[in-house]
């Protein structure tokens, strides 16, 4: 009776490999040059799986080597197996392949900046995954992460919770702007912009945070704040983007 030594699951491949390249050239050394390897290294392989087969697989002599009956059999079994394995790499592994969905938060003050340019990105890379978008301030972001209603979520500044890791991606700076008929001064104090009106951003949000302490900061109290756009506890809006060129998460 032959015992039969199992191959090790993490040679298995380049074993058949090299018994593969020997069996098509014909060639220890032209095997080896093929899989950047040395010719030692192949002949151990190849007896190795011979070994393991419980047979001969190859004939060799000093000029050429010639596949055996059983190694005939098994060539166009190994064949098979290395196609499938680049398939599967070639699948697995490229970008382009991803399908599905993905569910991302977004603050709104990058809605009107680099989400376009994101957006079409995502649907050169990978066009086969569905994103479904959700505007709106990173407070409330930060909890519908916490919640798992979203997958991923572009904030401004980092969330606070040890649940969430944070990965800083741009700084933007950000300033004050006013009508030219304020007949504000180039450079100005945080007190002669404190007595006009000041549109900002919605509540809860760090930028309207800032505004406030800069404007408390002043010595002017009686600045108003009036704030344009959607209100910190409405609902997000949600709308499915599916790319049509190419994909993404």
């Amino acid at each position: 009776m032959t015992s039969h030594r199992r191959l090790d699951p993490r040679t298995d491949l380049r074993t058949l490999e090299a018994f593969y390249w020997v069996a098509l050239r014909r060639n220890f050394h032209r095997a080896a040059d093929k899989l950047n390897t040395t010719q030692p290294a192949i002949s151990r392989r190849v007896d190795q799986l011979e070994t393991c087969l419980g047979g001969k697989l190859l004939v060799r002599d000093k000029r050429s080597v010639a596949l055996t009956d059983k190694g005939r059999l098994l060539l166009p079994l190994v064949d098979r197996l290395l196609r499938l394995h680049q398939d599967m790499r070639r699948e697995v592994c490229n970008p382009s392949c991803l399908s599905g969905g993905l569910r991302i938060g977004v603050a709104e003050t990058m809605v009107y900046t680099w989400l376009p340019p994101f957006l079409k990105h995502m649907t050169t890379a990978h066009p086969r995954v569905v994103l479904e978008i959700d505007v709106d301030i990173s407070v409330n972001l930060q909890d519908r992460l916490l919640d798992r209603q979203i997958d991923l979520a572009f904030m401004v500044g980092p969330a606070d919770d040890v649940e969430i890791r944070n990965r800083p991606l741009n700084k933007e700076r950000l300033a004050f702007l006013a009508s030219p008929g304020l007949g504000l001064q180039r450079r100005t104090s945080l007190a002669a912009i404190a007595e006009h009106p000041i549109i900002t951003y919605s509540r809860r949000t760090q930028e309207r945070s800032r505004a406030a302490q800069s404007r408390r900061s002043s010595t002017c109290a009686q600045a108003r704040a009036t704030v344009l756009g959607s209100r910190a506890n409405r609902r997000a809006t949600s709308t499915n983007v599916k790319p049509r060129p190419t994909c993404a998460r």
